[in-house]
């Protein structure tokens, strides 16, 4: 489980330079959820953060031992700059809510209009409009997470 935080993270400066956050968005930096305006946290989405948390203590493990701070400071560094990375971490994530969601609610509308937000979600300019709604509708709803090289 995530630690939640009602704060921004330690990179908020670097994060607004290329990204165009909103009040609602809430952001992980290693295994702390900041949540700067206390949004209720359903278990959808924190299954979303969870991934950010495992993509971050994962990345650029090599063989030997890195220092957790400096892969998640990379990890940052790497989302933040690159547009396709950026893409290879999300969809994945947005994959776990949408199973997660799908494990949850029983209406098939309700699903399907929670879908369609995370596919718009996905899809804005947030993060950089990389492929359109219906792309990402397709792609959330794929039963098999995707795991990108990039």
């Amino acid at each position: 489980m995530l630690q939640i935080i009602n704060d921004y993270p330690p990179n908020i400066n670097e994060i607004r330079k290329y990204l165009p956050i909103h009040d609602k968005v809430v952001f992980t930096y290693g295994y702390r959820l900041f949540n700067p305006k206390g949004y209720r946290i359903d278990p959808a989405l924190m299954k979303h953060e969870m991934k950010h948390a495992d993509q971050q203590a994962e990345y650029g493990m090599t063989g030997f031992w890195i220092p957790a701070k400096y892969r998640i400071y990379k990890w940052w560094r790497r989302y933040l700059r690159d547009k396709a990375f950026r893409l290879s971490q999300e969809l994945p994530a947005y994959q776990s809510q949408y199973q997660e969601y799908a494990k949850i609610l029983k209406d098939r509308n309700k699903l399907h209009n929670l879908t369609l937000m995370l596919a718009k979600d996905l899809a804005s300019p947030l993060y950089g409009s990389l492929l359109s709604t219906a792309q990402a509708l397709e792609a959330i709803k794929n039963p098999i997470l995707y795991k990108f090289r990039v």
